[in-house]
């Protein structure tokens, strides 16, 4: 059986090109897998792909691991629906991976998809590790600076083999690493260099106090831009991925941010991490509010990447945070501006990422509002936070 993260880069792009290309394409390509090489003995022969012609049924992380069973999605149009026997899957990343190929003329792309697929699996193959650090309750924790910044012996260890992993593949590479920066004590340069920015797990304390969400957080920057992002819960086999240009996807499934233009419409995330900070308390704390004030309800989740992609899939609407660092953000800011959403600075002005104080949206006129109303909190203050 391929791995995990290779199932989920041959969908990924297998759902693309059936949707870009139409169901004679992809009956074609589908015919090329089926003819590779016989069915593994454990693996069931009669094990079928239903599609629609319209509206396809993307595959969910479980039917990964259950070999492609039967999926079925009514269709809203017609009643027909065309059907694949799949009789190998061994092949299907070399038979769909050569049909993209034609499709990629841009060198860029097919290299973002290189690394992607690599962190990828290097991300899955931590999965039983975290999970079960996740269910020992005498995991061993320690503060670093600051008494409310905890961190666990998996936050290194995770780190490392991702570390490690992605600079055997990618020699080239640099990397901005939260464990990494707190021994050196200096965040690196961000360059033009492809980055690799990673947090072993962000929402260490939910991590700790058995709160399951939390997640794996990896982000690419070439040429100081975020290309690709890779955020995985595996207490919730949650998968969220996403590279440039090519969508944003949560177990294989396609995600869009949900249409939301109005504050009294929206769902708001926000992390209160400056609480801590008497300097800028106050600012702080009324910025929420007036934003809370204004919104159908609020959450506050304690991990910034999951957040973002919680804003992708349409559970939330926008998100503030300030005072957060850049692997806090990197891997959900892809996902997010794959699924439609947008990225600004506090103030409005342009987002970057190694200065995540953010408004996350799923329209510029909610972000929009969210700035103005911001503008509004700091009005009541003698100080303006930048």
């Amino acid at each position: 059986m391929l791995p995990l993260s290779s199932q989920l880069l041959a969908i990924h792009q297998c759902n693309k090109y059936l949707l870009s290309k139409g169901r004679a394409a992809a009956s074609a390509i589908l015919a090329t897998i089926i003819t590779k090489r016989s069915v593994k003995k454990n693996i069931k022969q009669n094990e079928y792909i239903q599609r629609n012609n319209k509206n396809s049924t993307f595959l969910s992380l479980t039917s990964y691991y259950a070999h492609f069973p039967l999926l079925k999605q009514q269709q809203q149009q017609q009643q027909t629906t065309f059907t694949y026997p799949l009789t190998t899957i061994s092949n299907i990343r070399t038979a769909v991976t050569t049909a993209k190929a034609a499709e990629m003329s841009n060198k860029s792309d097919i290299d973002i998809r290189n690394y992607y697929n690599v962190a990828l699996e290097l991300v899955m193959k931590c999965g039983p590790m975290i999970r079960e650090g996740y269910s020992n309750a005498d995991a061993v924790y320690k503060q670093k600076a600051a008494f409310f910044d905890l961190v666990t012996k998996y936050d290194k260890e995770i780190e490392d083999i991702l570390v490690e992993g992605l600079h055997k593949a990618f020699p080239e590479s640099k990397f901005i690493g939260e464990e990494a920066v707190a021994e050196s004590g200096k965040v690196p340069e961000l360059t033009d260099a492809p980055t690799w920015i990673i947090d072993p797990i962000d929402g260490t304390t939910n991590f700790i106090h058995r709160i399951p969400h939390w997640c794996i957080s990896v982000g690419l920057a070439i040429n100081k831009e975020l290309v690709a992002g890779i955020v995985y819960n595996p207490i919730a086999n949650e998968m969220y991925s996403a590279w440039k240009g090519h969508g944003a996807y949560l177990n294989g499934q396609r995600i869009h941010v949900r249409k939301c233009t109005e504050m009294n419409d929206a769902v708001l995330a926000y992390e209160i991490s400056l609480i801590h900070a008497a300097a800028v308390r106050d600012k702080n704390v009324k910025r929420i509010s007036k934003l809370a004030a204004n919104s159908t309800g609020t959450r506050c989740m304690g991990s910034g990447a999951l957040t973002l992609c919680y804003v992708a899939r349409g559970s939330f609407d926008c998100y503030h945070v300030e005072d957060l660092q850049a692997w806090d953000i990197a891997g959900g800011a892809v996902i997010l501006r794959e699924a439609g959403g947008v990225l600004y600075h506090t103030t409005g002005g342009e987002f970057h990422i190694m200065k995540p104080d953010l408004i996350a949206a799923a329209t510029p006129e909610l972000a929009k509002t969210m700035v103005g109303l911001i503008k509004e909190a700091d009005a009541m203050t003698d100080f303006t936070f930048k």
